[in-house]
């Protein structure tokens, strides 16, 4: 077997981590569906790999709770219950306001600078309406937030209850008119984040996230009527 993209890739990355951080990327987004059943050798086949770091990278996604192994089926991504759900979504609701508060007195001209950068991608990507990048940068913009915390069990808590209650579809995919005053939210949050206004930073992290939260729970009730 030939080269494939797989390595041309960043060689400190092994090829198993590699195709998780795809997969995964495809679930977030909603490419895989809840449900959607995950066949080997059709993996192997597009994406030009054996099928040994395909296995390796499916365990470590149902490590993660991303999928499920079922005995004569195989892997199928891992499908939430409503209550599952509402669960996820309130400890999210909690953890990310600790994790702002907290980050308010730590956060760095260097985070800062890097929050702005990406509300400059997010610029652009409202121009070219490209929601799937719009919110992959949301999540980046968020996570610089939470990882300035300095609290890695806290950041990776965040991180694990995201990428289950998101992986059925992006939120700005659901709501896409929410984009723009996202957008202006992150610009404001920069400027409170700068003042280290602490009671103002949670107060518009809570206004974000109850709408994002309310989207996805009406999503999903409609999907599974």
């Amino acid at each position: 077997m030939g080269k494939t993209y797989l390595d041309l890739l960043p060689n400190y990355q092994t090829k198993n981590k590699i195709i998780f951080n795809i997969l995964k990327e495809k679930m977030l987004t909603g490419e895989l569906k809840p449900g959607e059943r995950l066949i080997i050798r059709k993996l192997s086949f597009s994406l030009a790999v054996s099928e040994t770091p395909i296995r390796e990278a499916l365990k470590m996604l149902e490590a993660e709770g991303l999928l499920s192994l079922t005995p004569h089926v195989g892997f199928t991504v891992t499908e939430l219950k409503l209550k599952e759900l509402e669960d996820i979504l309130v400890i999210r609701f909690n953890l990310e306001f600790l994790a702002t508060e907290i980050a308010v007195g730590n956060i760095s001209n260097e985070d800062i600078k890097r929050l702005a950068d990406k509300t400059k991608e997010m610029n652009i990507c409202i121009k070219k309406n490209d929601i799937h990048n719009y919110g992959r940068l949301n999540r980046e913009f968020h996570q610089i937030i939470y990882k300035a915390s300095n609290n890695q069990n806290l950041f990776k808590l965040i991180i694990d209850l995201w990428d289950k209650s998101e992986r059925m579809r992006s939120v700005f995919l659901l709501e896409p008119d929410i984009i723009e005053q996202s957008y202006n939210e992150h610009i404001q949050l920069i400027d409170i984040l700068k003042k280290k206004d602490k009671n103002l930073a949670v107060t518009i992290m809570k206004k974000q996230k109850k709408r994002a939260f309310s989207a996805l729970l009406k999503y999903f009730k409609k999907d599974n009527e």
